[in-house]
């Protein structure tokens, strides 16, 4: 691989290699819905690992678009770098810097996860953390601009894996 690709779930994602620290000056700008991905959707879900990714990404892209006005812009837009990934007490998820052509979502799809085992999305403000948003069955996250995310490892008390789906929408 080279040096702009990183691996993620057997997927290559291309982003430019940088730093959690070289971004001055970039504020998170993040947007959190809950309710649009109801618990009920969840629980009746196939199991996680057998659903098709890029046809779940489709179907919360079109949610998303029908319900913010701001997001209609990438109604004809396809969900690129899909992927789904569990996250337990002993990984340790990488940061993903948000793109700057378009929004990075993340859906949480863990099933009657409890706030108090963690897991929750970390925003950065150049290297420090900015805003902490709690791990929500059914919540989406959408990034808006470059500034560094991050999923953070549930606690050893966790009784399930912590499950997200994660797609880009470029401009």
């Amino acid at each position: 691989m080279t040096d702009n690709m990183t691996a993620r779930n057997d997927k290559v994602i291309r982003r430019e290699r940088q730093p959690l620290c070289n971004i001055p000056g970039v504020e998170p700008e993040v947007d959190v819905y809950d309710l649009l991905v109801q618990q009920q959707q969840i629980d009746e879900m196939e199991d996680f690992d057998t659903v098709d990714a890029d046809e779940l990404a489709e179907d919360i892209k079109k949610v998303l678009c029908e319900t913010d006005p701001n997001m209609r812009r990438y109604l004809d837009t396809k969900p690129e770098e899909v992927s789904k990934f569990k996250i337990e007490y002993d990984n340790y998820p990488t940061p993903m810097r948000g793109p700057n052509n378009g929004v990075d979502v993340l859906v949480c799809f863990a099933k009657n996860w409890s706030k108090d085992w963690g897991g929750e999305i970390i925003t950065f403000e150049e290297c420090d953390p900015k805003d902490v948003i709690a791990s929500y069955p059914g919540r989406i996250v959408v990034n808006k601009n470059e500034a560094w995310i991050k999923v953070s490892q549930p606690n050893v008390r966790a009784e399930e894996e912590l499950k997200y789906l994660f797609f880009t929408l470029s401009n």
